[in-house]
């Protein structure tokens, strides 16, 4: 089939988004058979001037490490400005000021203010945690001598970071919920917080320069405008690498941040293992061959991993410091079949073996047998109390329990996990069996879903009508991969490479789906509801209520959830409520909704 060169005819020779006919030589097949919508038309990523300004974040890891080294091909270095930023400080508040203190409202000081902050309790892990702010500004520091920058800005976000991220993982921690502090902190800090910072900066000292300005990070994304449409808003695409794809994360920033955003790393489609072949290739500091490779940055650096034995390292550990503990009774839930259309072989974290009710291998086939036949005289009343939990925030559900039962009563046998917990009276819910329908969740209620663009809520709520497409048809496309020729030594190295991504199948499925968790396989959207006006508890104006097309397990307040359609993401949303269809031991085919934020009756 004949290759066309897609003309950019709509876009001047220097727009608003930086996007210009010379920079961009994106070249598009076109080919018969398929429709596109509006919101599925083939991107251009936007490719600042050099003479454009760019900030570039460091970490001291590979990512932004050979993000700088991509730009630094491109663009004069005194148009860069490396930057490095510390989030979090070893002098923070600890445990003991929040039991005192609380959780001040949001209309109060922050704990940030109180004018003595006490050290750390612990003076090895204060000195630990100072090493480790300290040693990664040296480490890019050492990278910005060595690719010929000039010396790398050190900004300091303790207070967006504590007040904004901080202070409410811990709240949400405390009502039992399982929050993703990552998802906060790109919002609130890395990217909001920074980009209000340098817009400050450049208002101060930006007058009279040429060119534009942006923000450049190492996150495996993409930021696309759709062509075809003349005021185009950006939109955040999936990365090329499916495995470690970072748009999640980033689900809930705000529009105005995707219009000063650009990600090398995407932007010239590549692969983590690549992005380890061009550091060895530059010899950027930790990656030169013949030295050991420095490892990668990371999540929180003064969080010991787990695994340290004695339970003396992990986040859990961590949290104790700032949680105390708040014992309350474990409660018997009711056992309840899989799901229908839920197929349990092969899923993932499942244990072998590990049935609705079904004991540890080598327990008696009359228990198995009994349960099977639904013998409730085997199993203990949902409410019994079997223990005690030393706090909510100490386990999570869908995880195993952790619980020393008598293994010699056939109502106490096989594995036990969490399924729900009540911040109200203190009580953690476990369930028997990895499977059990207790655990499996129809949908979700996010109490404040942010759009990534003002089409993102017409494009969710008309992505599941019958004929969706809601503007010109457009003929399907591939976009032939350009990559930047500096970054290879030989022509024939890039063309090859090129030619790679160009022919790989479409990674990303052309419909509304969903994420809970990273790196989770995309679930498919069966419906999209916004609340227009107050409905009965939970459901509120403004929630977004979504419905899964197959049952999901271990759906937990608190996580973020963000959807997508195709490579797009719409935007996310921390989950208020869990959707369950009421199901007991008698009639489990009941279609009512229940709210299992919390305990409930259902």
């Amino acid at each position: 089939m004949a290759r066309v060169r897609y003309q950019i005819s709509f876009f001047s020779t220097r727009g608003r988004n930086g996007i210009s006919r010379r920079q961009c030589s994106w070249c598009f097949h076109l080919q018969q058979g398929r429709a596109y919508n509006s919101h599925s038309l083939p991107h251009v990523a936007p490719r600042p001037s050099p003479n454009d300004i760019v900030y570039v974040a460091l970490s001291s890891g590979i990512d932004s490490s050979v993000t700088a080294k991509l730009l630094s091909l491109t663009h004069p270095p005194e148009n860069l400005y490396p930057l490095y930023m510390t989030n979090w400080n070893p002098s923070s508040l600890t445990r003991a000021d929040l039991l005192i203190h609380r959780r001040p409202p949001r209309d109060k000081p922050s704990l940030f203010h109180l004018q003595d902050k006490p050290k750390l309790t612990t003076q090895t892990r204060a000195s630990k945690e100072e090493k480790c702010t300290t040693r990664e500004f040296r480490l890019v520091q050492e990278l910005c001598s060595f690719l010929g920058l000039r010396d790398p800005l050190h900004m300091n976000f303790e207070k967006e970071y504590w007040t904004e991220v901080f202070e409410p993982m811990v709240a949400s921690y405390e009502r039992g919920e399982t929050p993703n502090p990552d998802v906060g902190c790109n919002r609130w800090v890395k990217f909001g917080g920074l980009l209000r910072r340098l817009e400050e900066m450049e208002a101060r000292s930006g007058q009279g320069r040429k060119g534009q300005w942006w923000l450049a990070t190492g996150h495996y994304a993409n930021i696309g405008y759709p062509l075809g449409k003349s005021a185009a808003e950006p939109h955040l695409l999936r990365s090329p690498d499916p495995n470690k794809d970072q748009t999640y994360f980033l689900s809930t920033l705000t529009p105005e941040c995707l219009s000063k955003l650009i990600f090398p790393l995407a932007a010239n489609n590549l692969s983590k293992p690549q992005v380890y072949e061009l550091a060895r290739k530059y010899r950027l500091p930790g990656w030169a061959p013949g030295s050991p490779e420095r490892s990668e940055s990371m999540g929180l650096c003064f969080v010991e991993p787990g695994g340290g034995g004695q339970g003396t390292t992990g986040f859990r550990v961590f949290l104790s410091e700032f949680l105390e503990s708040s014992p309350g009774e474990v409660v018997v839930g009711p056992e309840l079949p899989t799901p229908a259309g839920v197929v349990l072989e092969g899923q993932e974290g499942r244990p072998k073996n590990d049935t609705i009710g079904a004991p540890p291998r080598g327990r008696s086939k009359k228990f198995r047998d009994s349960e099977e036949e639904g013998h409730s005289e085997k199993s203990l009343t949902p409410g019994t109390i079997i223990g005690q939990h030393q706090g909510l925030w100490t386990a999570t559900v869908g995880e195993k329990a952790h619980l020393n039962l008598p293994q010699g009563d056939i109502r106490y046998q096989g594995r036990w996990y969490i399924s729900s917990k009540n911040a109200a009276t203190n009580q953690m819910e476990v369930v028997r069996g990895w499977g059990n329908g207790r655990l499996w969740s129809t949908g979700i209620v996010v109490q404040e879903f942010y759009w990534l663009g003002s089409d993102c809520e017409a494009v969710a709520l008309n992505a599941l009508s019958p004929a969706p497409l809601m503007g010109s048809r457009v003929k399907a496309h591939e976009a032939e991969v350009v990559v930047d020729h500096a970054v290879f030594e030989e022509a024939e190295d890039a063309t090859e490479y090129a030619a790679e991504i160009t022919t790989k199948e479409q990674i990303w499925e052309e419909r509304l789906v969903l994420q809970f968790r990273h790196r989770q396989k995309p679930l498919r959207v069966a419906s999209v509801e916004v609340m227009r006006q107050r409905q009965e508890a939970p459901l509120q104006a403004g929630h977004v209520k979504i419905m899964f097309e197959t049952p999901q397990r271990a759906v937990t307040p608190g996580q973020n959830a963000a959807m997508w359609w195709g490579e797009r993401c719409l935007g996310g949303g921390v989950i208020d409520t869990v959707i369950q269809k009421r199901m007991d031991s008698k009639d489990y085919n009941g279609s009512a909704e229940v709210k299992v934020a919390s305990l409930d009756q259902g």
